[in-house]
């Protein structure tokens, strides 16, 4: 979805898309450039070549409660091609000053982070759960914010590297700590 576009997204598997390494768009699950949306639930996005959510200068909400509907979303095994011309592989890229909430979601086994936080961007992050990627779990970089809400707590945890990591001084986080053995971020 690109410039000021808007998408209500629920009960959708989005897989395997991106197999063309010369595709002048990328090679994503979902893209959104200066757009917003809203993946309310039920959704898998699993086995992209590239990042299996990716944002620029947008906003989305991940897992939505507003609509009665089931809320919980599944990002996992994504970014298959590894690194690409865009940046660093990771389930979700949330990049250019974007914003995200990631509620009850599961964000697992993607090569590269399984959130990768760049340029000012924030995440909210509630009740989620992302383990087992193969570089950190949630990574923050030039200034980015990640807030993590109290209740219910989000497991970030078992990923390769570190659980939490900042990867400068400006990069921080907010509200109670996720229950990680290895974080490398300052609280705010």
């Amino acid at each position: 979805m690109t410039q000021n576009s808007l998408a209500l997204i629920f009960g959708n598997t989005v897989t395997g898309n991106g197999t063309n390494p010369s595709s002048p768009l990328g090679r994503f699950g979902v893209l959104l450039f200066q757009s917003r949306a809203d993946l309310i639930g039920g959704n898998t996005i699993s086995g992209n070549s590239g990042w299996g959510i990716f944002l620029t200068e947008s906003t989305a909400m991940i897992g939505d409660a507003g609509f009665g509907l089931p809320f919980a979303n599944t990002i996992s095994g994504n970014s298959t091609a590894g690194q690409t011309v865009f940046g660093p592989p990771a389930g979700i890229f949330i990049g250019l000053a974007s914003a995200a909430v990631l509620r009850s979601a599961t964000v697992d086994t993607n090569t590269g982070a399984g959130v990768l936080l760049a340029d000012r961007s924030t995440l909210v992050v509630n009740g989620s759960t992302v383990t087992h990627n193969s570089i950190n779990g949630i990574q923050l970089g030039q200034g980015s914010m990640a807030i993590f809400r109290p209740s219910p707590l989000s497991n970030i945890s078992g990923n390769t590297g570190t659980d939490l990591k900042c990867l400068d001084a400006e990069s921080i986080f907010t509200g109670p700590p996720p229950d990680s053995p290895t974080t490398n971020c300052t609280g705010f």
